[in-house]
C-alpha cells in the first residue's frame, strides 16, 4: 500500500498541471490577501462585519479563496488523478496487473488527501505570514460568533481549527469527484459534472450550502451554532460518496481483484 501511495503522489506532482495549479493557488491567495488588506474589514453576513487584524485575518482570506478551491483547483486535480488511467490509455495495462480490490483506489484517495492538505496548509501559511507582517498588530482580538477577546495562542488555535474544518469540507469534494469519476469516464465532463453537483446541492437542501459557501458554516460551527447538524452532514457526505464510489467501482470492474505484484510507474 505504501508503494502504491508513493507512486500516486509521484504521478500527481509529476504532472505540470498540478504544479501550475499550485502556483496559481499561491498567486491568487496573495491577491486575495492584498484585497482583504485594502479594506481591513471582513464580512460574514449581509450586515455583519468585523475589523481585521493580524490575529483574525487568516479565516477571511480562506473565505474568499474557498470558491477557487471548490470550483477550479480541486475538481481538476481530483478528476485528473482518478481518471488518469483512462485518459492516458493505460487502463488496459493496469487491468493485467493483479492489484488487491481496494488498495488501488484507496491509494488514490490517500494520495489526493495528502495533496489537498498541502494546498490547504500553503494557504494557511501564506495568509498568516501576510497577516502578521502587514495587518495591524494587536495583542487581543474578537472572533466571529465567539464571546470575549482572544490572544495570540487562542486565536491561532481558532484559525487552525477553521482550516481543518475547511480541509474536511474539501474531502467532501474529493468524495463527490470520486463518485462522479466512476459514473462519467470522460475527464472534462467529469470535472463539469463535479462542479454541477457542488452548485446544485444547495438547491437540494440548504444544509449542503457549506460545499459552495463554506466559511459561514465554519464560523457558525466554531461558535456553537448548528454544530451537530453540520458535522453529521460533513461526515455523512464523505462516508457515503467514498463508499459508494468504491462499491460501484468494484461492481463495474474499475477496482481490480487479486494481489498486486509491483507498481507500474
Amino acid at each position: 500500500m505504501k508503494a502504491l501511495i508513493l507512486s500516486e503522489l509521484e504521478r500527481i506532482w509529476g504532472r505540470k498541471r498540478t504544479g501550475i495549479l499550485f502556483i496559481l493557488n499561491i498567486v491568487l491567495i496573495f491577491m486575495i490577501c492584498a484585497f482583504v488588506n485594502f479594506y481591513k474589514v471582513g464580512f460574514y453576513g449581509p450586515n455583519a462585519y468585523i475589523k481585521l487584524n493580524s490575529l483574525n485575518f487568516s479565516p477571511f482570506v480562506l473565505r474568499e479563496g474557498h470558491i477557487i478551491l471548490t470550483c477550479i483547483i480541486c475538481p481538476i486535480i481530483f478528476i485528473d488523478c482518478l481518471n488518469y488511467e483512462k485518459t492516458s490509455g493505460r487502463f488496459r495495462l493496469y487491468m493485467i496487473r493483479a492489484y488487491d480490490k481496494f488498495e488501488y483506489i484507496v491509494s488514490k484517495w490517500i494520495a489526493l488527501s495528502i495533496t489537498l492538505f498541502i494546498f490547504v496548509i500553503s494557504i494557511f501559511i501564506v495568509s498568516n505570514v501576510f497577516g502578521f507582517t502587514l495587518m495591524p498588530k494587536t495583542e487581543y482580538t474578537e472572533l466571529v460568533n465567539v464571546q470575549g477577546e482572544y490572544g495570540l495562542i487562542s486565536a491561532l488555535l481558532y484559525n487552525i481549527k477553521f482550516y481543518m474544518i475547511e480541509y474536511m469540507i474539501l474531502l467532501c469534494i474529493l468524495g463527490i469527484a470520486s463518485l462522479v469519476s466512476v459514473l462519467v469516464p470522460n475527464a472534462v465532463l467529469a470535472v463539469i459534472a463535479t462542479i454541477a453537483v457542488i452548485v446544485g446541492s444547495i438547491y437540494v437542501w440548504d444544509g449542503f450550502s457549506f460545499l459552495l459557501f463554506s466559511t459561514d458554516e465554519i464560523f457558525n460551527a466554531l461558535g456553537g451554532i448548528n454544530t451537530a447538524q453540520f458535522f453529521i452532514s460533513l461526515i455523512g457526505i464523505i462516508l457515503i460518496t467514498v463508499l459508494s464510489s468504491g462499491l460501484y467501482g468494484k461492481r463495474k470492474g474499475i477496482i481490480f481483484s487479486g494481489k498486486h505484484d509491483k507498481i507500474l510507474v
